[in-house]
């Protein structure tokens, strides 16, 4: 029931039930993979038992934005692009590693969609300048991506130009380092301190999700309901 969903996020929106950061509505982002319970049977069916489940989440709020099933086929980017009509200016999405990409980058930006992602700096994902920033000192760099393929300008209509971000190094307390990269561009409104706790806001949908891929499997095994928690 998306329109009753989107209905009741309205109501609450206009109670003031959604809490801003820093003036901003934080969507977290994430998706998993679900295995449906098939009982035997003669008759064709055209669904398959296995499907991808992503989702918008206001850690915020504690409300679920939107959600969808798709085939595994579907990519977890492929599926946010899907979804991009449920964000709009002052949303900022939060994302894990696996997102990062030209496209998605100029994509979000064009529709004025903020983001926070981690980067991984050893991989090849013609983000060389990541890595160099990784062997630096710098806490925080803005840099010019590469511009996204032709190939992914055709299917995603994204912008052709190269999109500027800022790359901000944190350090975790057991010492690990992580380089997030993001569209909050006003080093004075958005300081590098703030940056490790925004990019925790996004855990509580790992949970939600695997919460529910957990009830899934127990219904396919004919078992009962995990217990909520």
């Amino acid at each position: 029931m998306p329109a009753l969903n989107d209905h009741l996020l309205s109501l609450i929106a206009q109670a003031g039930g959604v809490p801003r950061w820093h003036g901003l509505r934080r969507v977290a982002v994430d998706a998993t993979h679900l295995r449906f319970g098939v009982r035997a049977s003669h008759v064709p069916r055209a669904a398959t038992r296995d499907a991808l489940a992503p989702g918008l989440y206001l850690p915020d709020a504690h409300l679920m934005l939107a959600a969808q099933l798709h085939s595994t086929c579907v990519g977890e980017r492929q599926a946010l692009f899907e979804q991009l009509q449920s964000l709009g200016t002052g949303d900022l999405v939060l994302l894990d590693r696996g997102y990062p990409c030209r496209w998605l980058v100029g994509l979000l930006q064009r529709q004025g969609i903020d983001f926070c992602m981690p980067i991984d700096a050893s991989g090849d994902r013609g983000f060389a300048l990541v890595q160099a920033f990784g062997r630096s000192d710098l806490a925080e760099q803005i840099v010019t991506l590469p511009r996204p393929d032709p190939q992914d300008v055709a299917d995603f209509d994204c912008p052709p130009e190269s999109a500027t971000v800022r790359l901000i190094r944190h350090v975790c307390a057991d010492g690990t380092r992580r380089i997030l990269i993001a569209s909050l561009m006003d080093a004075e409104r958005f300081p590098v301190a703030l940056f490790a706790d925004l990019h925790h806001e996004r855990w509580p949908i790992e949970d939600g999700l695997q919460a529910s891929q957990t009830s899934t499997q127990h219904r396919a095994r004919g078992g009962p309901h995990p217990p909520r928690r």
